[in-house]
């Protein structure tokens, strides 16, 4: 966590230090597909299993083009992801009676802050390369659903602490059961590729969560596919 954050904080400010000299200033408007994966690891988790999601990507990003091709590239963007799942969590003590949980839907921003290199293969064509990290914070409570061990179901919030209730055993009373709310921050490494033609890039962009934002125990993993257009400024 505190090296992801080194990371971020150096890029910054060597975004910052040589934006002064950039060649040319490119913003690019893009939207995408993502795919959105859920890593568990752990002694205590080893049954665990995941179920991957879907999700939407919109953004910008901006990028400091220099003489020698190299690209320092930030920005923001707005996930919406749905259909992720973690199986098999037997009772473990952050989510008590709890057996899977589906998580429906949760939002994200993201700013990514990487270095780049693109090679120019013609006056049209080029392709490019990106590595650095980010930083995401959720937004909204996110929606989830308890699948429990008794079989009861019961609706829930990601990022919000969240109470249900579920039958005793012998099916006489009912005991409350409190659940704490996700972490709302996550960051990790981030890697890319693209390919240009003219002014429109293909982007393919992976994210490696190194935080477990997901109720203490699930790392975002998170596959992008998008279209951008770059405007020079």
């Amino acid at each position: 966590m505190k090296i992801i954050k080194l990371i971020l904080v150096s890029v910054t400010l060597l975004i910052m230090a040589l934006s002064v000299r950039a060649q040319n200033v490119i913003v690019s408007p893009e939207v995408g597909y993502e795919r959105a994966s859920l890593h568990v690891n752990g002694s205590e988790h080893m049954d665990i299993t995941t179920k991957t999601g879907n999700g939407l990507r919109i953004g910008a990003s901006v990028a400091y083009e220099f003489k020698n091709n190299l690209l320092l590239r930030s920005g923001l963007s707005y996930s919406y992801r749905g259909g992720s799942h973690i199986y098999n969590l037997n009772n473990i003590p952050r989510l008590p009676y709890v057996k899977n949980v589906q998580l429906k839907t949760t939002e994200f921003l993201t700013i990514p802050l990487t270095i780049g290199y693109e090679l120019s293969l013609s006056s049209k064509w080029g392709v490019g390369i990106e590595a650095g990290g980010y930083i995401a914070t959720s937004i909204g409570m996110g929606n989830a659903f308890f699948d429990c061990t008794n079989g009861e179901g019961s609706a829930a919030s990601v990022f919000k602490d969240s109470q249900f209730t579920i039958a005793t055993p012998d099916g006489t009373d009912r005991n409350r059961v409190d659940v704490k709310g996700s972490d709302r921050i996550d960051t990790g490494l981030n890697f890319g590729v693209n390919v240009r033609f003219d002014r429109i890039k293909l982007r393919a962009n992976y994210q490696l969560g190194m935080h477990k934002t997901i109720f203490d125990m699930g790392m975002p993993r998170i596959f992008t596919v998008s279209l951008a257009y770059d405007i020079k400024l």
